[in-house]
């Protein structure tokens, strides 16, 4: 990300390594983690792992913050829909979707 411009001012993980266990981390978790790192110098809030269910909470996570959240599948959908010529914009899955 710091090769694409992007400062990082914070990095925190769970320590889980295996996607057996990152799927049962409970969407509510995610949400209060999230929002629990959230630094006012931060521009958005990025959240990797497409094992986690963040698309659950995204909403709720933005509306915490005030700010983007952009999360692994949430990017790969918008980046697929974007790539098959579709520009769609729905609520339900962040800004990124609703407003890019």
């Amino acid at each position: 990300m710091t090769a694409q411009g992007y400062e990082i001012a914070e990095l925190t993980g769970l320590g889980i390594t295996n996607d057996s266990d990152m799927v049962r981390v409970s969407p509510r978790y995610i949400r209060d983690f999230a929002v629990s790192l959230d630094r006012p110098d931060a521009d958005a809030i990025f959240i990797s792992c497409g094992a986690l269910r963040t698309v659950d909470v995204i909403e709720e996570i933005e509306a915490s913050v005030g700010k983007p959240v952009i999360a692994s599948n949430q990017a790969m959908l918008w980046h697929c829909l974007r790539l098959a010529g579709i520009d769609d914009q729905f609520d339900g899955l962040g800004r990124l979707v609703r407003e890019c």
